[in-house]
């Protein structure tokens, strides 16, 4: 869209104009693109130019607001995810592990394990940081290579609990897969996927995986600190010693009483669930109301 172009003090009004061009191309090939998505995408972008030496201008460029005149789509209300029923959720792990085991189906299902996003078992390294044949299985998120988590308190370790054998075939494919395609397309992918199951309404997206999660360890009433060390909600001081365990090459192989804790309040969120999925003939047929 943009080309290749020189950035200066003297360049403003190039630079700005190529923006635009951006902006346009993507509203042409997706007439029905929201703001959000356009603000998304020129996020990198935006903070490389703020990054270039002695710009006089860089540090006020931003796409929102009338700082630079954007010509952008009229912004639309974001959609929140909701968090699924439990007969939602049993039917969703019982398709997941029984009807059809695939890359996408096992990216929600690993997903639903900790609310976890698309970004994340992007980074997973299949080498460093799958414990699945442990005595407990698990997975670390560390961020990739570039420890690049969401935010400090991101990090986790993540106990499988339901659908283990689907996991561990299929998960070294699904992070082949979601690092194929573009990271929007993924989850896009995975949304209309969770919809066929659950039905066709917006507040169903995958991001109702960390409100589902956390309503679950609530009913289960596991301790902060394993909720914490899972699902990366901070608490106080947790912060540093769940991430001393994290960014440990060795994981918690060292640990294994505290791995042993959290796996067993993981347990205890699934349990009502772990049961229902070993039999198709459990799963429950939900009607989507007239």
């Amino acid at each position: 869209y943009t080309g290749d172009f020189v950035i200066s003090d003297e360049t403003e009004d190039e630079v700005l104009d190529r923006i635009q061009s951006f902006i346009h191309g993507k509203r042409q090939d997706s007439p029905s693109i929201k703001t959000q998505s356009i603000e998304r995408e020129l996020r990198e972008f935006i903070a490389a130019i703020r990054h270039v030496p002695r710009l006089k201008w860089g540090a006020s460029l931003q796409v929102s607001g009338n700082q630079n005149n954007f010509q952008l789509p009229d912004a639309t209300p974001a959609v929140s995810g909701r968090a699924l029923s439990k007969d939602e959720t049993r039917l969703c792990l019982n398709t997941w592990t029984n009807l059809k085991p695939d890359p996408k189906n096992t990216a929600m299902l690993v997903m639903i394990h900790a609310g976890l996003g698309c970004r994340e078992l992007r980074r997973l390294r299949v080498d460093k940081d799958l414990y699945l044949y442990a005595k407990y299985p698990h997975i670390i998120f560390r961020g990739g290579d570039a420890r690049q988590a969401k935010t400090e308190a991101r990090p986790r370790v993540v106990p499988i609990v339901v659908g283990l054998d689907t996991v561990k075939e299929y998960l070294p494919e699904t992070i082949a897969w979601m690092n194929s395609v573009n990271e929007n397309s993924t989850s896009a992918a995975l949304n209309k996927r969770l919809r066929a199951v659950l039905g066709d309404e917006p507040e169903v997206k995958t991001h109702s995986f960390r409100h589902t999660w956390l309503r679950m360890a609530r009913r289960a009433r596991i301790t902060e600190d394993n909720k914490h060390a899972i699902a990366g909600w901070e608490k106080k001081d947790t912060n540093n010693s769940v991430m001393e365990r994290v960014y440990d090459k060795n994981g918690y192989m060292d640990d294994i009483e505290l791995l042993a804790q959290i796996y067993e309040d993981q347990l205890r969120i699934f349990s009502e669930f772990i049961a229902d999925v070993s039999a198709v003939d459990n799963v429950v047929k939900l009607q989507k109301n007239s």
